[in-house]
């Protein structure tokens, strides 16, 4: 079933929650929550070594946007980076998001996806630990 799905939406592009981007965005906040600092390409640099560990050697990171307006990859990753959500995806202050943002689509190995059709998102999945 999955020999359907083109290889960077299965690896990263849309399988999982904000894609790659998301992520590294869950690492960062986590890393903030237990006091520590990562500067952002050191982050994404890392990532991607092991990605390509794991994926092989011509993956890229990947973010998605869609014909929705969202800006900044999904409309979570949006939402994170708006002051009006603060505090609602974590410890990062939207400040945080748009400059790790800005840091990630710069990167050599991000790729854009552009997701067509109505991908219908319904809400958040909140892990307290």
């Amino acid at each position: 079933m999955t020999e359907d799905i083109p290889p960077d939406q299965k690896d990263g592009g849309i399988g999982i929650f904000g894609a790659d981007f998301g992520v590294l965005l869950s690492i960062a906040d986590a890393a903030k929550t237990k006091g520590i600092q990562i500067p952002a390409a050191e982050l994404i640099k890392e990532y991607y070594q092991g990605i390509e560990a794991v994926r092989g050697g011509d993956t890229k990171i990947y973010y998605h946007t869609d014909d929705s307006g969202h800006g900044l990859g999904c409309g979570h990753a949006t939402k994170a980076s708006s002051e009006e959500f603060q505090g609602k995806y974590g410890s990062l202050e939207p400040w945080e998001v748009k400059e790790f943002g800005t840091w990630f689509v710069k990167s050599p190995f991000a790729k854009a996806l552009f997701l067509e059709g109505d991908h219908k998102e319904e809400g958040v999945l909140i892990v307290e630990y």
